[in-house]
């Protein structure tokens, strides 16, 4: 197992429905799975999305 020393969080509010899903696919388009791994190798140890 490895130690965290660093937790990013964010949280955006959205003025519709709309604006939401648009986030989401854009979100998806740039992280990609060769992207993710990069991150990985440069010590990501989790990566978590969440709609309220």
């Amino acid at each position: 197992m490895f130690e965290v020393n660093l937790i990013n969080y964010n949280a955006r509010d959205f003025i519709s429905k709309a604006e939401l899903d648009l986030f989401i696919s854009k979100h998806d388009t740039f992280y990609t799975k060769e992207v993710i791994a990069e991150f990985k190798k440069a010590g990501l140890a989790r990566r978590v999305v969440i709609k309220i």
